[in-house]
């Protein structure tokens, strides 16, 4: 499901940096000089999923706008379990509601907080 979105998002312009599980999305984010968005999926492999990086977004560069996709958004489990400032973009989606979605995100001036302690998830 990534490919074709990243290769999307690339071919309208836009630079894109790709990782399979949310601990090379830290390193990524982490390590680049420059990222303005991150697109994730709840459900990701590995120990921590879509939710566990928004939030890890939240504390460590708060600035960054974060868009999350769910299959699951519609049974509102998920409704309870976002953060602030985070955008949700229900499955199945066209490449074209994502990058109305970007675009929104890119272009909403984004709150300056300090972010508050996270509640562990289970």
């Amino acid at each position: 499901v990534r490919e074709p979105i990243a290769d999307y998002l690339r071919e309208v312009g836009y630079e894109v940096l790709e990782a399979g599980d949310a601990h090379e999305a830290i390193d990524l984010v982490d390590g680049t000089g420059h990222v303005d968005l991150v697109f994730t999926d709840v459900r990701m492999p590995g120990e921590l999923d879509g939710l566990g990086l928004a939030r890890w977004v939240r504390v460590h560069r708060p600035e960054l706008p974060v868009l999350l996709t769910s299959g699951y958004y519609g049974t509102g489990w998920l409704g309870e379990r976002l953060e602030r400032d985070v955008r949700v973009i229900q499955k199945p989606y066209t490449q074209d509601e994502v990058l109305f979605q970007i675009k929104r995100l890119l272009r909403a001036p984004q709150v300056e907080a300090t972010p508050e302690p996270l509640p562990t998830a289970i």
